[in-house]
């Protein structure tokens, strides 16, 4: 994984052992995770397009001590409120 020789070759660690487990989790259910932003322990993300599969997730995730939130895409995008 690039993100793990880069934190091995800089002496910085971008991936934390709970942002692995976040993403180890998701990919294991099928979907895709990975850290948000510039790493280091904040947050990371998982998407998936199924309920089964997230459902799985939301359930591993917690069992490890991480704490989901359901959030989805909106298909419209932004938009201007009148």
């Amino acid at each position: 994984m690039l993100l793990s020789d880069f934190t091995q070759k800089s002496g910085q660690p971008i991936e934390t052992p709970q942002l692995k487990a976040l993403a180890d989790i998701a990919e294991r259910a099928g979907a895709a995770g990975k850290l948000s932003g510039a790493g280091g322990g904040d947050c990371g993300l998982a998407v998936c397009f199924d309920d089964e599969t997230a459902e799985t997730i939301i359930n591993e995730w917690s069992g490890a001590g991480l704490y989901p939130l359901d959030v989805t895409v909106d298909g419209e995008g932004v938009g201007e409120e009148k």
